[in-house]
């Protein structure tokens, strides 16, 4: 049997992803997967799980936003996992995930597409000891997501990220 580490943050978002994990594991089980999961606590838990766990998952999946997925990246990368990497996006920025054209209010069919598909291979960069796939940039408004506060942008949601970098033109 293939295994699959789910890894999902639970402040992501609208903080609704917790209402579909039920439905995500039922989905992976049919398409072959021992499911196995980690649910976020503090800030260091993916890192840290990742360096500790098994190397021999065929997939891990990521369930957050960009930061969330970023932060996954870089602890298999940084820990040597070959695995393939799904994403569920349910933050509330999805850059990547829209770019790859998962859809974004359908968990279970982005569940459906990292059983019933074959991954992609795409390119990792690596700018200051941090690798990316989506975005590496720099620039006036580089920190707006980086110091942007949760509560404001849980309230929010993209529109926080407008009124974060408004306040920086100054």
């Amino acid at each position: 049997m293939k295994k699959l580490k789910l890894i999902y943050n639970p402040f992501s978002g609208d903080k609704s992803f917790k209402y579909n994990i039920d439905n995500c594991i039922k989905i992976f089980q049919e398409g072959g997967y021992d499911v196995h999961i980690l649910r976020c606590i503090n800030p260091g838990d993916i890192e840290n799980h990742i360096s500790q766990m098994d190397k021999d998952y065929d997939v891990i999946v990521a369930s957050g936003g960009d930061g969330t997925v970023n932060i996954v990246l870089n602890a298999m990368m940084k820990n040597d996992i070959k695995s393939s990497l799904g994403i569920i996006p349910s933050g509330t920025a999805n850059d990547f995930a829209t770019y790859l054209n998962l859809p974004s209010n359908n968990v279970e069919e982005c569940c459906r597409i990292i059983t019933d598909t074959e991954p992609r291979d795409t390119d990792v960069g690596l700018a200051n000891d941090r690798y990316f796939i989506n975005v590496c940039g720099g620039g006036v408004f580089m920190n707006v997501s980086h110091t942007i506060d949760t509560n404001f942008k849980n309230a929010l949601g993209t529109v926080a990220y407008y009124l974060k970098g408004m306040e920086q033109l100054a």
